[in-house]
């Protein structure tokens, strides 16, 4: 299991500075978490290819954002924007959640991902030879 999510990176000469990705990040354990929505894969895309665009999506961005709590929309972005922005760019239908999560509705502008990417990492992973579990 994994986790992403966008947190403000703070500094020292910069509070609260710029919104960044965060992997695995152990305040994002899912079973700690409550209010968990669903989101489906786009149509034609697997499971797994979803999982992979959603990982290239969030590499993808820069950490070059500045962060607010409450962001202002174009200029600052939080880590609900952060969440919708990664997963627009997958092709996902973004949950509507602005109405109690501020900054839903102001993604990250990402670059759409491909998913004939996402799909031949998939195939590449299914074809990867396997280590042998027979014995001699």
């Amino acid at each position: 299991m994994a986790t992403v999510a966008g947190e403000p990176s703070y500094s020292l000469d910069v509070h609260p500075g710029n919104l960044r990705s965060d992997f695995n990040n152990y305040t994002d354990n899912p079973y700690n978490l409550q209010n968990l929505t669903v989101v489906n894969p786009p149509f034609g895309m697997s499971d797994s290819q979803f999982i992979n665009a959603i990982a290239d999506a969030a590499f993808s961005y820069r950490n070059d954002l500045p962060y607010q709590g409450v962001p202002a929309y174009g200029k600052t972005y939080n880590s609900n924007g952060y969440v919708a922005g990664v997963l627009m760019a997958t092709g996902a239908t973004v949950p509507d959640l602005h109405n109690w999560m501020p900054g839903g509705d102001n993604p990250i502008p990402l670059a759409p991902i491909s998913p004939n990417r996402a799909a031949l990492q998939t195939l590449m992973d299914e074809l990867s030879p396997q280590p042998s579990t027979r014995c001699h």
